[in-house]
């Protein structure tokens, strides 16, 4: 049976979606490149530093896929509560981003902020 690890990413191949990840508890041992999950075809790579999830298959430490990164103390999540969704867009958090919440849709980029409703009025179209 496979198990699945918790290590760091040392290393990105952005033109291929492969990541190598070192395990500070194995003697900094680092793997080969592994894929990342694709998510149904989205591309956002972690990066280096960043602690993910990793599954090795049963025949061994050099066969797996990393899941990507999860919530923790140093990856805190930007917005939170029920009926929120918050997709990070940019290298950094807060340089862009769509969220919804509270039935209101916002989207962030280097140029500011705007929502759907303020789209809207600016067309001179209502709810």
């Amino acid at each position: 049976m496979g198990e699945i690890r918790i290590g760091r990413v040392s290393a990105v191949d952005y033109a291929n979606g492969m990541v190598s990840v070192v395990y500070t508890d194995r003697d900094a041992s680092v793997t080969k490149s592994l894929p990342y999950l694709s998510f149904n075809g989205e591309y956002k790579m972690p990066a280096v530093g960043e602690y993910v999830l990793v599954a090795h298959l049963s025949n061994g430490s050099d066969a797996g896929i990393v899941l990507g990164p999860y919530w923790n103390k140093g990856n805190v999540p930007a917005t939170s509560g029920q009926g929120v969704y918050h997709k990070e867009l940019g290298a950094t958090p807060g340089e862009a981003y769509i969220e919804y919440s509270g039935g209101e849709l916002t989207f962030k980029d280097s140029g500011g902020t705007l929502s759907l409703s303020e789209i809207r009025a600016g067309l001179g179209g209502g709810e």
